[in-house]
Order: structure tokens, then sequence, then C-alpha cells
């Protein structure tokens, strides 16, 4: 697909590659095509407000739903990345503006799946560990995108 060529990123992981960027080319096809003067920074805010539905799914137990508005929030995230470098839209506000909802996003959604899954200290001992390989995964990201 010419959107997905022309927006490619190089640091893509496995299911991005497979699943996500994929359907976020085709939602970003459907977003030019019928809101053609969209933002790229409403495009985050749906995807925070998605986010927070999914971590609030997971605190009440909604597995399911959880996962599919969770993917569809991590869609939008490469779909306004994807606006914004196809409309020339891109500004340091944006990306500092999609960076913060991605962390938002991911605190919300692990600290919801703590609670969902119990207060107990299995459930905090996760809740640590996924942050902390967030922390150590923000790291190594930033350091081969240097190269």
């Amino acid at each position: 697909m010419e959107i997905h060529r022309k927006t490619r990123r190089p640091l893509e992981a496995w299911w991005a590659k497979i699943f996500l960027v994929p359907i976020a080319s085709v939602i970003t096809w459907l977003v030019l095509k019928f809101l053609p003067r969209v933002h790229p920074n409403q495009v985050t805010t749906v995807s925070l407000i998605l986010g927070i539905i999914s971590g609030a799914l997971f605190v009440v137990g909604d597995w399911v739903s959880a996962i599919v508005v969770y993917q569809l929030c991590m869609a939008l995230d490469w779909v306004d990345g994807k606006v914004a470098r196809l409309t020339g839209k891109t500004s340091l506000f944006g990306a500092f503006y999609d960076g913060l909802v991605n962390h938002l996003v991911y605190i919300f959604n692990v600290i919801g799946l703590g609670f969902g899954l119990g207060i107990s200290w299995q459930s905090m001992v996760l809740v640590a560990a996924l942050l902390g390989l967030r922390g150590i995964n923000n790291y190594l990201n930033d350091f081969l995108e240097r190269e």
C-alpha cells in the first residue's frame, strides 16, 4: 500500500509490522478521504481517549473489550504519525504530545491490568515489572534510533 511505503519507520516491532501498521494504513486512508482537514493531534487525542477506556475495561475485568480497544488505540498511534507526514503537519509539539500519550496510555493500561487481576503482591510485581520493561524498551529505542 502506498501510504505504508511513504510513511514507513525504520524501527517497527513484529506485531506492528504484521498487524498494526497494515490496519493503520487503511485507517489513515479512510481518515484522509473522509476527514481531510483532521489534524494529527486530534487523532492522538482520540488515541488517548481509547487508551483510557481500555485501561478502565481492564480494571472491570472485560479483558476482550480491553484488548480490542487497546489495539485500536495502538493503531491510531501509528495513524497520527502517518497523517502528520502525509499532510505536512509535523511539529515538535506533535512529536512530544504523541510520545506523552503513548506513555500515559501504557501506564493506564498496565495499572488497569494490575487492578483487574486484583490487588495482590503478584499483580503489583507484574505492574512494576511491566513499567520497568517499558523504561528499558524506551532507552533501547532511543539508543537505536541514534545509530
